[in-house]
């Protein structure tokens, strides 16, 4: 499911605001990105704790670090402490090669502050409340993703209601398979008996007619499409867990499966209608439940 989810933090003792933006979108597994400038160990930590709070889905985390003292005293001031700091340290260089015996050239604006460049933009390690940041901007994220399986359920019921609607415009249809199939049965018979073959016993057509309705009854896949319908319902009225989604598209396939089998079974019985929107809802219901954890 889809979210959005975001923390802030100052963090004085590098001048810098720490900020954790989360955003999840819809996917059949769990796929997280990190980026962040404190390396692959603070990104796999990170991805733990999103492992902890999202099941599934394509989540992707963006830790951005700002200058505090932009907000605090004013860009100006910032710029003239990197500036000291930049005289500092190329008076250390310069003093460095004249111990050597090198001479160096006038530095630059752009040679000084290139000395602090690094310094400015990448703090040297993570604080340790950074999981804590995370969860808190996760939080927001859940919270996104919980209005949005809400009305996924909706969305999800309904297609079950429609389903079972168009299991009761079917009944009608399959009640009178049999005496339609008889029906067929016995008129063939009779266009053999006007060739001029002999027309076969009663008992045999009788057989023919058990063989035939074993064969293209649909009250077995019906019974068994209306049974997943029951349990999916059930999924449904449990508490949310981790692994239902997984369930529920297991039942998808399963009603598909059933869908299909009854569709070639009960066309033309004058439910083609009923059975297309069955099969219908039946995709739909499998494309929706790919998003649920």
């Amino acid at each position: 499911m889809t979210g959005y989810g975001a923390a802030s933090r100052p963090w004085p003792e590098e001048d810098l605001r720490l900020t954790v933006e989360v955003r999840s979108v819809n996917a059949r597994y769990r796929e997280v990105r990190v980026r962040s400038d404190f390396g692959l160990a603070a990104e796999h930590a990170i991805g733990s704790v999103v492992a902890r709070r999202i099941g599934r889905g394509r989540c992707t985390v963006a830790v951005v670090t700002r200058p505090l003292a932009d907000e605090a005293e004013g860009i100006s001031a910032r710029i003239a402490g990197r500036f000291d700091l930049a005289i500092h340290r190329t008076q250390r260089l310069v003093g460095m090669a004249g111990g050597h015996g090198l001479e160096l050239a006038t530095p630059s604006i752009r040679d000084l502050l290139a000395t602090v460049g690094p310094v400015a933009s990448l703090p040297p390690s993570a604080p340790p409340w950074l999981d804590a940041l995370v969860d808190a901007a996760l939080d927001g994220l859940v919270a996104a993703r919980r209005e949005e399986g809400a009305a996924l359920e909706r969305e999800l019921r309904s297609l079950l209601d429609e389903i079972e609607a168009g299991l009761q415009a079917v009944d009608p249809a399959v009640a009178t398979r049999r005496s339609k199939i008889a029906a067929e049965v016995a008129e063939k018979v009779r266009d053999l008996a006007a060739a001029g073959l002999s027309a076969p016993g009663g008992e045999r057509i009788e057989q023919e007619v058990a063989v035939l309705l074993l064969r293209s009854d649909p009250r077995e896949e019906r019974v068994r499409l209306a049974a997943h319908v029951d349990r999916v319902r059930q999924i449904l009225d449990e508490p949310a867990a981790p692994g239902q989604g997984r369930r529920l598209e297991f039942l998808g396939q399963e009603m598909a499966r059933e869908a299909s089998t009854l569709g070639t079974k009960a066309a033309g019985a004058g439910a083609d209608e009923a059975l297309l929107r069955i099969r219908l809802a039946v995709d739909r219901f499998r494309e929706q439940v790919q998003n649920v954890e």
